[in-house]
Parts: C-alpha cells; structure tokens; sequence
C-alpha cells in the first residue's frame, strides 16, 4: 500500500489475507500465511467485469486524475472529482458499481493512514498485528471478491514474507527443516508470483545464508 497510495494518507507496510479463524500450529507459522486464493475468489474475477486485472491500478490512476484538478486532502472533495472521470476508465455497465468501489477506495485510503506501520519489520509478532489492523480495514471496507481484486497478488506476497519471517526465526527447527520449510512456502505461492519473485530470490537467498553463517 504504501508506494502506490500517495496522495491521500501515508500506508503501513504489510497486508494480510482475510481468514482470521485460523489457528498457528506451534513451532510453525501462521497457515494463513502460507494459504493461496480460494477457488471462490478465482471465479468471481474470472467472471465479474468490474473485479479484473488492473483494477487497483486504474483506481490508483483515478485518484491521480482528481488530484491533478488540485491537491486536496478532503475525501468528499475527491469522490466528487471522481464521478466525472468514470466514463474514462470503466464502461457504462459497471459505472454506477465502479464509482461505489471508487469513493470505498478512498475512504480505505484515508483510514489506512491511521494505521502505524511496525515499529520493527524484523519482528513477526509486530508484522502480524500490522497486518491484521489493515485486514479489518479490508473486511469493511470491501466485499471478498472485491478485496481480493485490489490486493489479492500483494496479499500473497505478504503472507509469504511473514512465513519467511517466521521459519527463519524459529529457534526449534533444524537448518534441513528451515529449508524444506521455505521450500514449502515458495511452493505455496500461485505460479505467477513465483515466476515475478525470480528476479530478487537469489539474492535474498544469498542474504539470509550471510546472516546464518
């Protein structure tokens, strides 16, 4: 959230999938964190027009747009700028849906300021509770399958992260455990963000053996 929300309230670093009941197993990390979308989720962005690829982005660019009118920090402000730049970005038959989803984002803006990020990102205790602050925004601020649109592929990166986080800094597990654990984690995530994690990998996995030795 935070490099691509500026303009309206500075964001706090991390983001957490939305399925609070689960239980951390001990000695393991949160299986939360290690979960990808649901077969649910998938479906309603294959299938609903408005809930595509890009749709974080064109809000983002939407804030933009009302923005280039002149800074402004006031949320009616911007959600009045908003309903005459629609018809540049979305179709008439998700207009009135996409302008709903428009003032909802930035009201999530403005309240996601209020969220102090971790004051330590090496510590996954503070990470998580981080994290679930911004959740609850999330859960009500948006529909599932809307959050899932606008945040699903970073949410994966995070839960990965904090699994990371969490394997590494186990205490009770084996050097061999720690590496067939991380193994699992990068196995959990979707092919896609697989693939967009190769360029970085190597290099922190050369970093992490560093800070073992």
């Amino acid at each position: 959230d935070g490099a691509g929300e500026a303009g309206v309230r500075p964001a706090s670093g991390l983001a957490a999938d939305a399925s609070a009941s689960a239980r951390r197993p001990p000695g393991g990390p949160d299986p939360r964190f290690l979960a990808p979308r649901s077969a649910a989720e998938l479906e309603v962005l294959q299938t609903d027009p408005l809930l595509g690829a890009g749709l974080r982005d064109t809000l983002e660019t939407l804030l933009q747009e009302a923005l280039d009118a002149g800074p402004t920090t006031d949320a009616a402000t911007l959600k009045r700028r908003l309903a005459g730049l629609m018809d540049r970005h979305f179709p008439a038959a998700v207009r009135e849906r996409a302008l709903a989803l428009a003032g909802r984002y930035v009201d999530y803006r403005e309240a996601l300021g209020t969220v102090a990020p971790p004051a330590d990102l090496s510590d996954p205790k503070a990470l998580r509770a981080s994290m679930e602050e911004r959740d609850r925004l999330r859960e009500r601020f948006f529909e599932p399958g809307e959050a899932a649109a606008l945040f699903g592929g970073e949410a994966a990166l995070d839960r990965h992260t904090l699994a990371r986080l969490e394997i590494l800094q186990d205490t009770n597990r084996s050097p061999q455990e720690k590496a067939r654990a991380l193994q699992d984690a990068e196995d959990a995530l979707p092919a896609e963000l697989r693939a967009a994690r190769q360029a970085y990998a190597t290099p922190q996995a050369v970093a992490e053996q560093t800070a073992a030795l």
